[in-house]
């Protein structure tokens, strides 16, 4: 009976490690759980070792490739004398770079921090979510900004 609970609490505890946002992995959490995959392996336990620690080497793969993922920057311009205005980017590479930079934030959204906006609503708990808004509302901005700016508008009647 005993060994089965145990069994039971383990399969949880991976599942609760495949679960774990990206936000939620810190030192303090893999420290633990290391130390405890660390005890498994003493004790002779592989087979459970091996399942934990594969759940802990995926999400620590994840969290750093999803803070190594760089950015792709416009590509420069020909030295030259006049400052560069929006008109000098071709419109397809400045919505390709938008795009990147929407598509990186965007990937960083977790379903909690969505469910918990939904019913929260604070800031803080869906700082992903949030992060994302703000940088939509932004480009949002700097877009309208920039073609009011121009000089040569056009109306469209």
């Amino acid at each position: 009976m005993r060994q089965r609970a145990a069994r039971n609490s383990f399969a949880l505890l991976v599942r609760v490690v495949d679960d774990l946002c990206l936000t939620d992995i810190n030192e303090n959490i893999l420290k633990i759980l290391m130390d405890f995959i660390c005890q498994l392996v003493s004790r002779g336990d592989l087979l459970p070792a091996r399942a934990l620690r594969k759940k802990v080497v995926e999400k620590c793969y994840l969290k750093q490739r999803s803070l190594l993922n760089t950015k792709i920057l416009l590509p420069s311009m020909a030295v030259t004398t006049h400052k560069a205005s929006l008109l000098d980017f071709k419109s397809e590479t400045i919505a390709e770079q938008m795009t990147v930079l929407d598509a990186d934030l965007f990937q960083k959204i977790e379903i909690p921090e969505v469910l918990l906006w939904a019913k929260e609503q604070k800031e803080d708990l869906s700082p992903n979510l949030t992060t994302f808004t703000e940088h939509f509302n932004k480009m949002s901005y700097w877009a309208r900004s920039r073609i009011l700016e121009q000089e040569e508008a056009k109306d469209v009647a």
